[in-house]
């Protein structure tokens, strides 16, 4: 039968799904299709590209907030801000889908979409021999609210020298917290999201 011989030719070569009646079936093409545009148009930056299984409902109000708070920002509706004036939700027929920088700010966690991983692991030791942990911390939410928790996990374990100036008391950082922001702020934009398994990794001593 001419089945079975196309079947010998090509069963080397693929690699098989199962699906649960015909809308999972279209599902699963809708979202082949999206990931083989999106690897197609190379002039389409990682950063842009549509995240197939999202929608508007995966909005993190909290992070959305944040947001409108650090930008000076007053409340609005979040599809004309995200959508119109930031590009980082995309209109998708009869829904709104998000782009990978969006999934990544806006969304409450955007390792559970295929092709993200954007987990930060935090470590403070009791001495340089990384046995003891004093405290650790692994952060899995939108970048927004990882950068707040980040934050208050070096607060937290940053100690403190005081100076006496005159009749004024200074309490002088262990490290400098500008540097310490700028270096994880650094290491947050540049790492490869798409790799998984190679959280950004913070070791405090």
């Amino acid at each position: 039968m001419k089945t079975e011989k196309f079947i010998d030719v090509i069963g080397n070569k693929v690699v098989y799904n199962t699906f649960n009646g015909q809308q999972d079936l279209l599902n699963k093409i809708e979202k082949a299709l999206a990931g083989y545009i999106n690897e197609t148009h190379e002039n389409i930056s990682f950063d842009e590209r549509i995240v197939p299984d999202s929608s508007e409902n995966d909005l993190d109000k909290e992070s959305y907030n944040l947001f409108l708070k650090e930008s000076n920002m007053e409340s609005q509706d979040f599809i004309k801000i995200l959508s119109n004036k930031f590009n980082v939700l995309v209109k998708d027929r009869d829904t709104y889908k998000f782009t990978t920088a969006g999934a990544l700010f806006f969304t409450e966690n955007p390792n559970k979409f295929d092709g993200i991983d954007a987990g930060v692991k935090l470590a403070r030791f009791d001495g340089t021999d990384k046995k003891i942990f004093i405290d650790k911390a692994t952060l899995n939410g939108s970048l927004l609210k990882i950068l707040n928790e980040i934050e208050s996990f070096f607060k937290r374990n940053t100690r403190y020298a005081t100076k006496i100036i005159g009749f004024e008391r200074y309490d002088i950082p262990e490290y400098p917290y500008d540097a310490v922001r700028e270096a994880i702020i650094n290491a947050i934009a540049h790492r490869d999201y798409e790799i998984k398994g190679t959280d950004v990794t913070f070791f405090y001593l």
